[in-house]
C-alpha cells in the first residue's frame, strides 16, 4: 500500500497553520511546549488528509494455478450415466483501486469470486470460489470449507476458528495417475463421513492447471470425472 501526497492541498494546510500559530504565539506566548505538540498533531491530520491509498489488484499466482477459471467456460462431469455441467458465468478479481486518506478510511482488501450460473437442482451443483487477502472458501453444492491459503501444492489451512477444518482431510499426490491420466501436482480434500447428516458431496480433486476434475458424493460413493 502506497500514499501519494498532494502538494497543493499540503500547500494550504501549513499556510493556515502558519497564520493559526502566529495568533496563538501572541496570544500565550509561555504555552510553546503545548504549541509544539499541537504542531506536531496537526502535521499528521494534514499529511493523513492528504494522502491517497493505492489498493493494489487481486495477484495470486497459486491461485491461478489451482482455479484457472475463465467467464463462459463450460465443465461436463459424467458418472457414467448422467452428465453434470458447471458453467463459470463470472470471474471478478479486484483491480487497483486510489482512494483518499484520512480519519475513518478503509483499508484495502484485494479479493477474488467465481461463480457458477446453475443453481443446484438436480445433476446440476452450484460452484463457487471467493476468497480475499486473508482466506478462501470453496463450495460445490452442499460441500463448503473456509479458512484456506493457496500454495504451490494447492489449498491449505489457514488459521480459522477451533476445530473448523479438523473434519476434512487434506492429501497432496505427486506425479500420479487419475482416472488414467498423468497429472504433476493434485490435490484431495475429503470430509470426515462421520460428520456427514444428508447426502452430498464430501469429495473433490483438484489439479493444477485444470481446477476440480472429479467429486464424489456420499453415501453412494458415486463418482463425477470431468470430461
Amino acid at each position: 500500500m502506497h500514499r501519494i501526497y498532494s502538494k497543493n492541498c499540503l500547500l494550504l494546510k501549513l499556510q493556515a497553520m502558519k497564520k493559526t500559530l502566529s495568533t496563538f504565539f501572541n496570544k500565550y506566548p509561555k504555552l510553546s511546549v503545548i504549541a509544539f505538540a499541537l504542531i506536531f498533531g496537526f502535521i499528521q491530520v494534514a499529511f493523513s488528509f492528504c494522502s491517497e491509498i493505492i489498493c493494489p489488484a487481486f495477484n495470486d499466482e497459486n491461485f491461478d494455478q489451482w482455479f484457472p477459471y475463465k467467464t463462459g467456460q463450460v465443465h461436463i462431469f459424467s458418472n457414467g450415466i448422467q452428465k453434470d455441467t458447471i458453467t463459470i458465468a463470472d470471474v471478478t478479481r479486484s483491480e487497483e483501486t486510489r482512494r483518499r486518506g484520512g480519519y475513518g478510511s478503509q483499508s484495502c482488501g484485494a479479493y477474488v469470486s467465481v461463480n457458477s450460473s446453475e443453481t443446484g437442482t438436480t445433476n446440476y451443483y452450484k460452484f463457487s470460489i471467493g476468497g480475499n487477502n486473508e482466506y478462501y472458501r470453496i463450495g460445490l453444492h452442499d460441500f463448503s470449507i473456509a479458512y484456506l491459503n493457496s500454495s504451490d501444492s494447492g489449498l491449505i489451512t489457514s488459521p480459522s476458528p477451533p476445530g473448523y477444518n479438523a473434519q476434512f482431510k487434506f492429501e497432496y499426490p505427486r506425479n500420479s495417475y487419475f482416472n488414467s491420466m498423468f497429472y504433476e501436482k493434485l490435490e484431495i480434500i475429503s470430509r470426515d463421513t462421520m460428520s456427514i447428516k444428508s447426502a452430498g458431496v464430501y469429495k473433490i480433486w483438484l489439479a493444477a492447471n485444470k481446477g476440480i476434475i472429479a467429486y464424489e458424493e456420499y453415501p453412494g460413493l458415486t463418482r463425477w470425472i470431468k470430461q
